[in-house]
């Protein structure tokens, strides 16, 4: 088993009609959010890495949530100050299985969503399992970010 899990999350269809000014989003690590991309980008790609601890559970920088309850925070700052009023959950358990053992097998996890919410604005709260789409990258095909 590898000693940690590649996770790419590619987000598309950014929120360029949000009632927010100066909006980036990022990744939840710790307590700190980064590699923040603004919405008038084409497209963001944050990577993450988690380290497994047995079944779909792990640990990490970028694991939030309880044992078996894991998740990573898309965090969304806005703003001089990168403030944050909003935060979109991505959960491990709704990782499919074989794409989550490839994970464990070394290959990249990819979760690519759409972040705008139906009102234009920037998504927010669980992201339910049918608005992603998981899908497993080996070394020679990673995309340039």
């Amino acid at each position: 088993m590898m000693s940690t899990v590649q996770v790419r999350i590619v987000g598309t269809d950014l929120p360029l009609r949000s009632s927010h000014e100066g909006v980036h989003v990022g990744a939840q690590r710790g307590r700190v959010v980064e590699q923040l991309v603004p919405v008038t980008a084409e497209r963001v790609v944050l990577d993450l890495e988690l380290r497994p601890k047995g079944g779909r559970d792990a640990v990490g920088p970028h694991a939030q949530g309880k044992p078996g309850e894991r998740f990573v925070y898309l965090v969304w700052v806005e703003g001089a100050e990168k403030t944050m009023f909003r935060r979109a959950k991505l959960l491990l358990a709704d990782i499919p299985d074989a794409v989550w053992q490839a994970g464990l097998d070394g290959a990249t996890i990819e979760a690519e969503v759409a972040l705008t919410d139906p009102c234009g604005e920037p998504l927010c709260a669980r992201i339910p399992p049918d608005a992603l789409t998981w899908t497993v990258r080996g070394e020679a095909d990673e995309p340039s970010g």
